[in-house]
């Protein structure tokens, strides 16, 4: 395999680090741009994907954070971001909300498949209207 047939490949998950930049420290959102939303949750039984795991008190629950992979769908007139998530819910999240963060190269490039079927869903529901 090539390096030209390799770029190629990767180049619509790494498109946008070259077009905003790696070292931006002012995150501009623009619509279809990749986001991971750090939610923090509790349970008795925490998921295959929970990270920092950290018993209760009484250690009958536990609190964890899950990485859940949204895309900007718009952008309203207050700056305030509409993420899409993979089954097509809808939030509203500050631009600034801490747990809000870009997937770094390696997230990109681990993840790509999720976050192009959360931009494909997009596409088959405009298409269907």
């Amino acid at each position: 395999m090539s390096y030209q047939t390799i770029l190629n490949t990767l180049r619509p998950s790494l498109e946008p680090l070259w077009t905003q930049g790696l070292g931006s420290f002012v995150q501009q959102w623009r619509v279809g741009d990749w986001a991971i939303y750090r939610k923090s949750k509790r349970s008795t039984h925490p998921g295959r994907r929970a990270l920092r795991v950290k018993a209760n008190t009484k250690g009958e629950t536990y609190a964890y954070v899950v990485d859940k992979f949204w895309v900007v769908d718009e952008i309203l007139d207050d700056g305030t971001l509409v993420m899409r998530t993979a089954r097509g819910k809808r939030h509203h999240i500050a631009p600034d909300d801490r747990n809000l963060v870009r997937p770094n190269l390696w997230t990109r490039l681990r993840w790509t498949d999720r976050f192009r079927s959360i931009a494909e869903q997009k596409h088959e529901s405009t298409a269907t209207v």
